[in-house]
């Protein structure tokens, strides 16, 4: 039977001086070696690790930084156990981790994916706690990650080594290279296990998440785009999930891939059948969105417009105020507005600050997420 002894931590790290130690720590009593890659780093990381002098140990330094990819790639090459199980440099693990997600192992997972708690990383106070989104635990549900990330572990899973090395990272991807894993390992048809318990804890700095966002929203683009639409229909219908359901996961995958045409017709057939307001909202959000991305933005306005007397929510407002901008009027009152229902959003601050307006693509999230401390969406 796999025991605690047979578990790797792999922990990729660049300038982690001041939190690597936190990390190191938190998996020392866990597991039975940790291997930590020092990407590149200019700082003191390389000189705490070693001076944590810890047997079981083992630490790699890259003689420049090459990005997070790379470093999981290098350790997970170093990865000699049958189980390993990820940690970020500045998050740690909590007690109990491993044991948790090795259950789900010796039960037959591929992958476990465990739930997070959320702490600022300035003060290290607690923001809140970060579940798995439930919806993902239904029959077929994890088709609902090809909508957007509703894992807030997704970087750091517990694998079964050999499966991980089959899957591999992507050495040439800098952001986004864990969505791009977990998407491969989920079109493959892996075992994918998710658990409720909170056994991961992760530091927040707004600042670094929103210098981030655009570039993994690329990472996520550039994934979806390796797949291609049609498998990723394919992938959708055969998760037997709800129609409505589908439909949304597909206009979401289209949003992403920027297929405008396509989401325009399937908002458009979506619309004469979702009655709900709920659906009568997300339905007029995405026509705005796919009109906005034809570039017709007085359509694009009539849907936001529509979208605005269901539901009075910061992202139509802080679109309706993009619209506004690139019609060479105003748009600081939406923005400002948007702000007051939601003062950490990001996009209608960078818009009353900026000549470069951000469209919110998608609507922001129900659910609570690490993306929403400081960002609109992910």
């Amino acid at each position: 039977m796999l025991t605690q002894a047979d578990v790797c931590a792999l922990i990729p790290a660049y300038n982690a001086a001041r939190t690597i130690e936190r990390a190191v720590r938190s998996v020392a009593d866990q597991v039975g070696r940790i291997i930590v890659v020092d990407d590149g780093s200019t700082d003191d990381t390389a000189a705490v690790v070693e001076a944590l002098n810890l047997p079981h140990l083992t630490l790699i330094q890259q003689p420049e930084n090459k990005g997070v990819g790379h470093a999981r790639t290098v350790a997970l090459a170093a990865c000699n156990l049958p189980v390993l199980m990820g940690v970020d440099a500045d998050d740690m693990a909590l007690p109990g981790r491993t044991e948790s997600m090795l259950a789900h192992v010796r039960q037959g997972a591929d992958l476990v994916y465990d739930s997070a708690e959320l702490y600022d990383g300035l003060s290290g106070n607690y923001v809140r706690d970060l579940p798995i989104a439930e919806k993902l635990f239904s029959s077929g549900g994890l088709a609902h990650q090809l909508a957007r990330n509703y894992i807030p572990s997704i970087g750091w899973p517990m694998a079964r080594t050999e499966v991980a090395k089959v899957l591999n990272y992507d050495e040439t991807m800098r952001h986004a290279e864990d969505y791009h894993f977990f998407m491969r390992a989920l079109l493959a048809d892996m075992n994918i296990a998710l658990s409720r318990e909170t056994t991961y804890r992760q530091y927040g700095y707004p600042e670094s998440l929103s210098r981030r966002i655009d570039n993994q929203l690329q990472g996520v683009r550039r994934t979806l785009q390796s797949v291609g639409a049609p498998a990723l229909t394919a992938f959708i219908k055969k998760s037997k999930l709800p129609q409505s359901e589908a439909a949304w996961i597909k206009a979401c995958v289209l949003c992403r891939l920027e297929e405008w045409h396509e989401l325009d017709q399937l908002c458009g057939e979506c619309l004469g059948v979702d009655a709900s307001s709920d659906g009568a909202f997300l339905w007029n959000f995405m026509a705005g969105t796919a009109s906005y991305g034809r570039r017709n933005h007085g359509k694009a306005a009539e849907y936001l417009e529509s979208a605005l007397t269901i539901s009075r929510r910061p992202e139509v407002l802080n679109n309706l105020g993009v619209l506004a901008l690139e019609n060479r009027r105003s748009g600081s009152g939406y923005f400002n507005e948007a702000l007051k229902l939601w003062p950490e959003y990001l996009d209608a601050r960078h818009n009353l600050d900026s000549v470069s307006p951000r469209w919110t693509y998608l609507p922001l999230r129900a659910e609570a997420s690490r993306h929403d401390y400081g960002s609109a969406e992910a």
